[in-house]
């Protein structure tokens, strides 16, 4: 079977060409399929959800990847949940100031934390296209927050440490 498998495929005999054509065209499919979603589900980008951080929990809401590494170091923290993918950015209403922390992948552009505090600690959220592992943290002031979701491989999953409270409330605001 090696022997033939190897033949077929160094000489492109059948059935290689019918195993390329349909894997090509199943590829197109599903990315046509992906590609589209955002346009099918208006409200795919928008959806955020706001808990409480515990071990084994989903950090984004379509994907079942979870924290590997260090779970005793997000204790206390609330979770921002959002799409995996996500490209718009997350405006917050916080009443009190607030600490946030991303988790960072190598693969993602990350200037725009070059002034965040890094942390001596690491996670390990591994997901398909990018593995999070660098932990950085930043002091915001009370007020309307805007969040970058990061990006362009994954967005960035974001912790908040309510500084004054733990009962503080964090309303998310859904822009356009």
């Amino acid at each position: 079977m090696f022997c033939y498998g190897f033949m077929t495929h160094r000489n492109q005999i059948f059935p290689y060409q019918i195993i390329v054509y349909s894997k090509d065209t199943l590829i197109n499919i599903f990315s046509e399929v992906h590609k589209n979603w955002e346009d099918l589900n208006p409200n795919y980008q928008q959806q955020v959800i706001v808990k409480k951080y515990f071990p084994g929990i989903n950090i984004y809401l379509d994907r079942n990847y979870f924290n590997h590494k260090n779970d005793e170091k997000l204790n206390g923290l609330t979770l921002i949940q959002i799409p995996r993918h996500s490209v718009s950015d997350i405006h917050l209403n916080v009443v009190d100031d607030i600490i946030i922390y991303r988790v960072l992948c190598e693969k993602n552009n990350n200037e725009k934390y070059k002034d965040w505090e890094k942390q001596n600690f690491e996670l390990e959220i591994i997901g398909s296209s990018c593995v999070h592992t660098t932990v950085v943290k930043k002091k915001i002031k009370k007020g309307i927050v805007k969040i970058a979701s990061g990006g362009p491989v994954a967005s960035d999953p974001i912790f908040i440490d309510n500084l004054a409270s733990n009962e503080q409330e964090i309303k998310v605001i859904l822009k356009r």
